[in-house]
């Protein structure tokens, strides 16, 4: 008997510990920009209008996307707002954490490229506005949000950075 209660709590932890492993498989969808294989997490609230706004939120350095959208809190905005957010995840830089490439010469990644074609891609696959999409971003996700106000055409009219101080030496080159 006393045999049986051991396995039986052994087995509760196992999959109890294994949980967050598989939900994390599951979070994900797929995007290809330049040959490689990026990944995101898409969150809708249940009746979201067409053209309703896209907001892009930006994990930080070594970050990721699931912890930014555990953490953040966007997705509760979103419910009471009427927009669409997507958490995108970054690369590996040179030392191999996760990363955008903010043009910190820490990577050659084409984050810019990357987050340009995925909007456009949510925008038309999910009838989002391109007029109003927004990004925002913790620490490097900051820098990665002046980068993309300043050099791509995400649609992005607005952009907001959390944590972090302006990148200087990026713009002053």
């Amino acid at each position: 008997m006393k045999n049986n209660k051991h396995q039986f709590i052994q087995y509760i932890l196992l999959v109890l510990i294994s949980c967050p492993i598989i939900a994390l498989g599951q979070d994900y969808s797929e995007y290809e920009h330049n040959g490689i294989t990026r990944q995101y997490i898409l969150y809708k609230p249940v009746n979201l209008p067409q053209n309703a706004p896209l907001v892009f939120v930006l994990h930080g350095y070594t970050g990721n996307a699931v912890h930014a959208r555990n953490a953040y809190g966007m997705n509760a905005v979103a419910d009471a707002n009427g927009f669409a957010v997507c958490y995108p995840q970054g690369t590996k830089d040179n030392n191999e954490n996760t990363h955008w490439n903010a043009r910190l010469k820490i990577s050659t990644t084409d984050d810019i490229g990357f987050l340009s074609e995925l909007a456009g891609y949510l925008q038309t696959e999910h009838r989002l506005n391109p007029e109003h999409t927004f990004v925002c971003g913790m620490s490097n996700g900051g820098f990665m949000s002046y980068t993309l106000a300043c050099e791509a055409s995400l649609g992005c009219v607005q952009r907001n950075c959390v944590c972090n101080r302006y990148n200087e030496r990026v713009y002053m080159e």
